[in-house]
């Protein structure tokens, strides 16, 4: 039986805390008394301690490593949950202990990217290191660098007792790759999860772009076993109550008001103006309160005011009136505000007791609470939700649906009757989301026993719990979860339910019973808020509480891709972060146009933060930036290089500046969209002009579109709004920083992610899941992008993110024509995706590697299909048979030609690990038939007319409009002859390879280096010219135009012919000849680069 230390109270344990671990060696058996002791577990930050005591004791026997974990467990002999075989999970998903070793230098690297603290300057990230988790339930697992490893490689003993429980760790050092003998740096830290908090020996920062932390570790020698590591415990005072202080007192000039938020202590607090108005409140000890007092003032007038409480002076604040600017109370996009709908949303439409929206449905009974809600043709929520109200043993009874109350054309507003218990007003949105807010009536706070929201959710749903951030995914197992207060999903591939809270929600004690989920052996689970546990914690409160409900996925509609069709003018387009710099519309519109022209799509980048040199920022900080000051940024270009940028509030008056700049953008430049560095978030704000703080309580008549994450809806529907009233269907991508705000991405249609990963080694394979849940948007309907910092390599060629992008059928960032053909062969009409989580039975693997990716895309004669390895479990060998496929089929591997075998329909192939086999699989097909006249019925046409005189067609193009072109898909080997007469712009492209004809010819996709050659060729407007086009069997392709050769050279990967123009210009097209099998040809020799 292991020894386990006495229950302590953690409200009072502090510690000495060590800055090196030093652990002595085993002399005959492991004892406590000559063991290093550590004891300093605390919350990220290194702030707040771990609420129940935790002890380790280290030492250091032979080879390995012993690691003793003493652990005080209020939850007692609390059932663990039980995960299901195959199914990973998160440190934290169970109640843990770990240990970190870390071996090599630490490398410092440069990070220059925004999004919050950490975010930004250098990183030291240790090389390699290894995790192992032992949980208390006896479940043991091993990470390397946060990934997972299929075998534990250490062993452990747990025991368990009222209060408690031990676990002692037997670690080889040689399963962290560490040598005992070796002169090698080592690094070292350990943790405990406790109720799905990480708490940890040495935890300055961790997650988002913050790399894993570690202390040095040195082991003794026996001479030196006195000189271990002794972290001692001592008793503190109970921390007294914080000094009452006016924060973020100031006047505010576009509101015209003085405003303060109070905090710390109680009493009778005032705000007063000298010569003017006053307002006083009574200051609750543990609350916050905002006073604002109104004080209008002319450009240049000055006055002053005062905060008192209990008659004490406790701030100052003196305010100058200036003028208002012209982006002031836009009224751009409000209309979408609680009025129109954009696309590809539509009206809630009530249908019996179900409210149907786009993709999702509620169900309404009786109450104003629903009792259901279904997506994709199955259940969400199961059963009515309940809100279970207890004061003195008795349950507050809920008032039924009085009356229902349209807002627009975009919303529904549910609400019952009123009186003594529970009124409730539930408000859903056009995207599905509920926001439900409810009061109690009749009942002093401080008097409820308990208050819990209880959702029961449909059997098989609870799979996986996402908490807020793209790196956070927990499997939910049998058994029961707990949580502090947080936002998130809970959910499957097919369906989930998002939840967030808004305002003073969770009057609990955090101690990790916030929010429980818990599931049967059955499959089926229930959801709780446990908003109140025991008498007393209501006090102060107003009784009204707003909690919101989003079931997923949001939307059904085809998403286009995104990457090859988009041009984006960076953060440096405005000579001042963030701010949208109008002088730059005429730029703008140009560049919009040049997009256009060539069919793609122009967006313009915004950001979460401004810079302080912004224009007419001075007189407006108070009002525009987003308090507690975060300065996440320092702008990285001239002009303006190196000034500090803060975040911003988008609920309030930056809010109308950004929208004020984009509605001029969109109706001035005709820009497609914008891209949201941040803004989609719901960071915190504390100005007490703005009333977003989630410290204060809800206000039961207050309206639907304010506070954190309503105001933050509310100027992203006013944002969709702005370009979809210009008839923009996709005209916002956003990017997080690693941040997953559901509520509010559902607004959107892109989101990009992936820069966080960038705190990792090189090499860090990502959990296949995680890309799946967290990244792809396939959950949520959305559409994912990898944004891959991490596998980036020169240039920003993301080959190397491929096996991880592929496979989930979504596009990464960078540059590289493996993805422009993937993508491409995606965009065809006849193109349909099977993904690997789909049960398949046309791919079957024939041999056992559970490790593997397969996903393929059917066309009409072609399949093109991605095996992917992101495990560190070595090369695969994979044999898929692919015998279901009537045709006969010819194999071609596109990223390792000679790596396979493909013979009576089984393909067999070796996988290298973290890496990819890319398969065009082509039906044989009889020799091409030769085509010696024009036939439109076997050509894709846009813009044709039958006006070419003796050409059979005529493309006549538009100014500001798509270009018009004639396309096709051809065989990978032909000869094509054709006879054009174009008026001037003229773009011919091959695949990836493009000739363009505006000016002097421009060539793409090809590097004259690498197999390829050109000659300069004077263009023949308003002529009869010749076009003759061929590629060989080898790769080889000709094209020629007039007779001269515009490129000869390689072409890595076949692609569709597209032959169009622009802007008002025609093309005439006649086809002369197209066969098969042309002869190939010799390319002359080149003199560069010189061997």
């Amino acid at each position: 039986m292991l020894y386990i230390l006495p229950m302590l109270l953690a409200a009072t344990i502090s510690v000495t805390a060590a800055e090196v671990c030093l652990i002595p060696p085993v002399s005959n058996i492991f004892k406590h008394e000559t063991a290093a002791r550590l004891a300093n577990f605390t919350a990220i930050g290194g702030e707040t301690s771990c609420p129940v005591q935790t002890t380790l004791f280290l030492a250091k026997d032979g080879q390995n490593l012993i690691a003793e974990f003493l652990c005080q467990d209020s939850d007692g002999e609390a059932i663990d949950m039980i995960i299901e075989d195959g199914e990973s999970f998160e440190p934290g998903n169970l109640e843990s202990v770990a240990i970190v070793l870390g071996l090599d230098d630490a490398a410092s690297e440069s990070l220059a990217f925004g999004g919050y603290d950490g975010a930004y300057g250098k990183k030291a990230a240790v090389r390699h290191y290894y995790e192992f988790h032992c949980s208390r339930a006896g479940h043991l697992y091993r990470r390397y660098n946060e990934t997972p490893l299929p075998i534990p490689g250490f062993t452990a003993e747990v025991t368990r007792a009222a209060g408690r429980w031990a676990a002692r760790l037997v670690i080889p050092l040689a399963s962290a790759g560490i040598d005992a003998q070796a002169k090698t740096a080592l690094h070292f830290n350990a943790f405990r999860f406790y109720r799905m908090n990480m708490y940890g020996w040495h935890l300055p920062a961790f997650g988002g772009y913050a790399a894993m932390p570690f202390r040095p570790l040195h082991f003794l020698s026996p001479a030196e076993a006195d000189k271990a590591t002794q972290e001692t415990l001592f008793q503190v005072e109970t921390p007294k109550e914080s000094v009452p202080e006016a924060k973020y007192f100031h006047y505010y000039p576009l509101k015209q008001v003085f405003a303060a938020r109070i905090a710390g202590g109680s009493g009778l607090a005032e705000l007063r103006v000298e010569g003017g108005q006053a307002k006083t409140a009574r200051l609750l000890s543990g609350h916050i309160l905002n006073l604002e007092v109104p004080c209008p003032l002319a450009p240049g007038a000055k006055a002053k005011a005062q905060v008192f409480l209990d008659g004490q002076v406790i701030g100052t604040a003196e305010g100058q009136g200036c003028a208002k600017p012209s982006w002031a109370d836009t009224k751009a996009g409000k209309e979408y505000v609680d009025g129109r709908v954009p696309y590809p949303f539509v009206p809630p439409i009530l249908d019996g007791k179900k409210l149907k929206l786009l993709a999702t449905e509620w169900e309404f009974a009786d109450s104003a609470l629903p009792t259901g809600a279904a997506a994709k043709g199955g259940r969400i929520i199961s059963a009515p939700i309940r809100i279970e109200a207890m004061d003195d043993g008795h349950m507050l009874p809920i008032h039924p649906l009085e009356k229902l109350i349209p807002v627009g054309d975009g919303a529904i507003e549910f609400r019952s009757g009123e009186g003594r218990g529970i009124e409730i007003r539930t408000h859903v949105d056009f995207d599905g989301l509920a926001t439900i807010r409810f009061r109690l009536q009749g009942i002093e706070m401080e008097e409820l026993d308990s208050l819990q929201i209880r959702i029961p959710l449909a059997k098989g749903l609870a799979r996986k719990l996402i908490r807020a951030s793209s790196q956070e995914l927990f499997t939910v197992g049998t058994g029961t979860m707990t949580k502090n207060a947080t936002s998130g999903w809970l959910g499957s591939l097919d369906r989930g339910l998002a939840f967030d809270f808004q305002g003073t929600a969770f009057l609990s004690n955090a101690n990790g019973l916030q929010i429980k989920i818990e599931k049967t052996p059955e499959g089926t689970s229930e959801i709780y808020f446990n908003l109140i546990s025991s008498k007393g914690e209501g006090k102060g409160h107003n009784g009204v509480f707003q909690f919101y409900l989003l079931p997923t996925p949001v939307r059904n509609d085809n998403i286009p891709l995104l990457m090859d069709n988009m041009r984006l003018w960076f953060e440096n387009w405005s000579d001042y972060q963030g701010y949208p710099d109008l002088a730059k519309i005429p730029q703008a519109k140009a560049k919009a146009a040049e997009e256009h022209a060539e069919n793609r799509r122009f967006y313009v980048y915004f950001s979460s933060v401004l810079a302080e040199d912004a224009p007419g920022c001075a007189p407006l900080a108070a009002e525009l930036f987003a308090p507690p000051k975060r300065t996440w940024y320092r702008r990285a270009y001239n002009p303006g290089k190196d000034v500090p940028c803060h975040v911003i509030c988008f609920r309030q008056s930056a809010g109308d500046l950004i929208l004020d700049g984009a509605e001029k953008l969109a109706t001035e430049a005709d820009i497609d969209g914008v891209y949201l560095d941040g803004p989609a978030f719901t960071f915190e704000c504390h100005n007490p002009s703005h009333l977003c703080d989630d410290a204060l309580s809800i206000q039961w008549e207050g309206d639907w579109n304010s506070g954190r994450v309503s105001g933050q809806r509310a100027f992203l529907k006013r944002l969709r709004g702005i370009f979809d009233s210009r008839g923009h269907k996709f005209p916002l991508w956003v990017h997080n920083g690693g941040g997953l705000s559901f509520v509010t991405l559902s607004l959107c249609d892109y989101y990009f992610d992936g820069e966080q990963l960038s705190r990792y080694r090189k090499g860090y394979l990502l959990e296949p899941e995680k890309l799946l849940y967290n990244y792809s948007g396939h959950p949520f309907g959305f559409r994912g992008i990898f944004l891959p910092q991490l596998y980036f390599r020169s240039g920003n060629d993301n080959r190397f993110a491929l096996p991880w992008s592929l496979p989930h059928g979504i596009e990464s960032s960078g540059h590289g024509k493996l993805q422009k053909y993937v993508t491409g062969w995606w965009q065809r009409t006849d193109a349909v995706f099977h993904p690997y989580w789909e049960k398949d039975n046309n791919v079957i693997l024939k041999n056992d590697v559970k490790d593997a990716l397969v996903s393929w895309w059917q066309g009409d004669n072609e399949i093109l299909l991605v095996a992917s390895h992101l495990r560190y479990t070595g090369a695969q060998n994979l044999r898929l048979d692919l015998s279901s496929f009537a045709k006969p089929l010819v194999a071609r591997c596109l990223n390792a030609p000679e790596d396979f075998v493909f013979a009576d329909g089984l393909l067999s192939f070796t996988v290298p690990e973290g890496d990819m086999r890319l398969f065009l699989l082509s039906a044989k097909t009889p020799p091409m038939e030769t085509e010696t006249a024009f036939i439109p019925q076997r050509w894709d046409i846009s813009g044709g007319t039958g006006e070419g005189g003796e050409y059979p067609l005529r493309l006549q193009s538009k100014l500001h409009a798509p270009e018009a072109y004639i396309s096709r898909n051809l065989p990978e080997t032909y000869e094509l002859d054709i006879r054009l007469r174009h008026s001037g712009r003229l773009k011919i492209a091959v695949g990836s390879l493009v000739a363009l004809l505006d000016g002097p010819w421009r060539f793409r996709g090809f590097d004259e280096f690498i197999g390829g050659q050109t000659e300069n060729v004077a263009p023949r407007f308003n002529e009869t010219t010749a076009l003759r086009i061929c590629r060989f069997a080898d790769g080889q392709i000709l094209l020629e135009y007039d007779g001269h050769v515009l490129f000869a050279g390689h072409q890595e990967m076949p692609g569709p012919l597209k032959i169009s123009t622009w802007a008002g210009d025609t093309l005439d097209f006649n086809l002369v000849k197209l066969a098969g099998n042309p002869t190939p040809f010799h390319m002359s020799a080149r003199r560069h680069p010189v061997p």
